[in-house]
């Protein structure tokens, strides 16, 4: 479920030169929610994260 957001949050880490391993922990903890709400991560609002 990789979609043109997950592209530009990965471009944006490695800007502000995150290392290599934060960037596969936070795609990790992205993907869990995207599997977690059934959903892509854009079509999660905050509510549902926050329950």
């Amino acid at each position: 479920m990789k979609t043109e957001i997950d592209d530009r949050y990965i471009a944006d880490l490695k800007l502000r030169g995150y290392a290599k391993r934060s960037i596969q922990s936070y795609q990790r903890t992205v993907r869990q929610m995207q599997n977690f709400g059934g959903k892509a991560l854009e079509d999660i609002t905050e509510e549902e994260l926050r329950e």
